[in-house]
C-alpha cells in the first residue's frame, strides 16, 4: 500500500510493527524523507534498511527503543558515496534508549526522551554537522559521540562526563552545555571557537580551573 516513488512519506497513527515495503518507495535510489508519528507498536527500524533515507523524524512513538535496521552497508558502496547523509530527529519517545543502528547521520536531534542513555551507533566514517540533545535526563556521558562540528546539550541532568566528545574542525566548532548540574569538569573538551555554559552551573573561576583549552570565546549566561 506504499507509493512506488515519493520524496516524502508520513506514517501517522498506524498499527504497524515493522517498516517492510519502504524500499518500494525509492526505486530510483534518490532518497526520501520519512516521518513516523504515533506508531506505538514500532520498536525499531526493521524493514527500513533498503529505503536510503535522507531525513527521518520519529515522534511520539511510545514503543520505539533504538534504530536497529535503519542502514545496511550494501547501500554504502562506491555508487552511493556522494549520497547525502541522513538527518535524524527523535522527539517525545518515552522508551527510546540509543542510536544503535543509526549508521550514517548528518544532524542528530534528540528531544524529550527520558530513557535515552547512549550515543553509540553512528559510524564514524561519516562526519556530522550538528548534535542537539535536550531533556534527556539519563544521559551520563558523551561516549560514542559521532564526529560533529556543533554540540548543543540542554537539560541533561545526569551528564557528568564529556571526555567522549568527538569534534572535527575544532577551530570552527561550537559547544553549548546548558542546565547540566552534574557536569563539574570540562576534561576532554578540545579547543573550540565558541563555548557556552549556564551561569547556574559555572563561574569564570570554575571554568579556568577545569578547562585548559585555548578557546576563542567563552560565554557564561
Amino acid at each position: 500500500g506504499v507509493p512506488k516513488s515519493c520524496s516524502y512519506l508520513e506514517l501517522d497513527d498506524l498499527d504497524i510493527k515493522n517498516l517492510d515495503g519502504l524500499e518500494e518507495c525509492n526505486r530510483d535510489d534518490a532518497g526520501f524523507c520519512l516521518w513516523i508519528t504515533r506508531c506505538h507498536k514500532l520498536k525499531n527500524m526493521m524493514g527500513a534498511d533498503k529505503a536510503l533515507l535522507r531525513g527521518l523524524l520519529i515522534k511520539e512513538c511510545n514503543g520505539i527503543v533504538d534504530l536497529t535496521g535503519l542502514w545496511s552497508d550494501y547501500k554504502l558502496t562506491t555508487m552511493f558515496r556522494d549520497m547525502e547523509q541522513c538527518n535524524l530527529r527523535v522527539v517525545d519517545c518515552p522508551k527510546f534508549k540509543s542510536l544503535k543502528g543509526a549508521g550514517r547521520l548528518e544532524d542528530v536531534n534528540i528531544r524529550n526522551c527520558p530513557m535515552f542513555v547512549s550515543l553509540e551507533g553512528v559510524d564514524n566514517r561519516w562526519k556530522s554537522w550538528d548534535l542537539d540533545i535536550r531533556n534527556c535526563p539519563k544521559l551520563k556521558s558523551l561516549d560514542g559521540c559521532p564526529k560533529v562540528r556543533r554540540i548543543y546539550i540542554d537539560g541533561c541532568k545526569s551528564l557528568s562526563d564529556i571526555k567522549g566528545i568527538n569534534l572535527y574542525d575544532t577551530q570552527y566548532a561550537t559547544v553549548e552545555l546548558w542546565n547540566c548540574p552534574k557536569l563539574k569538569s570540562l576534561e576532554g573538551l578540545p579547543p573550540v571557537y565558541d563555548l557556552f555554559l549556564s551561569k547556574e552551573d559555572w563561574t569564570e573561576e570554575e571554568v579556568k580551573k577545569s578547562y585548559k583549552g585555548n578557546t576563542c570565546r567563552v560565554y557564561i549566561r
